[in-house]
């Protein structure tokens, strides 16, 4: 095995585990935007969000938007590398070939999560 597919194969796993760190954060994540509303006069914050075809609001309480807030954006945050972490992956697998890629994880360097 040349260094090179030794490099790829190592970049290969440490990308997997990051994945699936993603991933696992992105569950508990909050999903949606804040949405401000006006109810007599007193302005409202809502978490409005989907589930399935219907889009659920639920109260913030003021002292948590921030908090909120900042989730939402790690939340966007994550996604965006998560993204890039995937086209990395793909780009690995085409250059050292799906097949071979899983016989050489499998053959020793370490197991592929």
């Amino acid at each position: 095995m040349s260094v090179l597919e030794e490099v790829l194969i190592e970049e290969y796993l440490r990308l997997k585990r990051i994945q699936s760190a993603v991933e696992k954060e992105l569950e508990v994540l909050p999903k949606g935007s804040l949405q401000v509303k006006t109810i007599h006069g007193v302005k409202c914050t809502y978490l409005a969000y989907r589930e399935g075809d219907k889009v659920k609001s639920k109260y913030v309480n003021e002292k948590d938007v921030g908090k909120v807030a900042d989730l939402i954006e790690k939340r966007r945050s994550d996604t965006e590398s998560l993204k890039d972490i995937k086209r990395s992956i793909k780009q690995i697998e085409k250059a050292l070939g799906k097949g071979k890629l899983i016989e050489l994880t499998a053959g020793g360097v370490s197991e592929v999560h």
